[in-house]
């Protein structure tokens, strides 16, 4: 009997290690941040990854107007939280861990549409009212909240 727990406990502790490891496998880190000021008043947030980026899940808040962007299983390693945009409408961007997964919140004088896709190792966030949002490759999910 005490065999049979004592095999049972080692497989237990095969599969969590296993488990560890695929998680962490599929996990990338933010590693750098870059805006881009682009024609037709739309600014361009590239966030950088040293690896393969995550699908981001979002949202958008009318009041104060901004766009919360979450990357499940992603960790920002930028040395600072808080970055100035400076271009068009969009003010400020803050990146944080939380939970298993890095949120960026880009603070916006006016709510506009906002388009999302992946290149390689980054992911391309497009933030203006001329922004084509029916075009996009990697769609955030993005439900209104006021």
């Amino acid at each position: 009997m005490s065999h049979r727990i004592n095999k049972a406990v080692h497989i237990f502790i095969a599969v969590i290690a296993a488990s560890i490891g695929s998680v962490q496998s599929y996990a990338s880190d933010l590693v750098d941040i870059k805006f881009t000021a682009l024609p037709g008043d739309v600014t361009q947030m590239e966030l950088i990854f040293d690896g393969k980026p995550p699908t981001p899940g979002g949202y958008t808040i009318e009041k104060p107007a901004r766009i919360s962007l979450d990357l499940p299983g992603a960790s920002s390693k930028l040395k600072s939280k808080y970055h100035k945009i400076g271009f068009g409408n969009a003010r400020t961007a803050t990146v944080v861990n939380a939970k298993g997964r890095a949120r960026v919140i880009v603070s916006l004088s006016q709510l506009v549409p906002y388009a999302v896709e992946t290149s390689g190792d980054r992911l391309l966030v497009s933030m203006g009212k001329s922004v084509d949002v029916s075009e996009q490759v990697t769609v955030a999910t993005a439900a209104t909240k006021n």
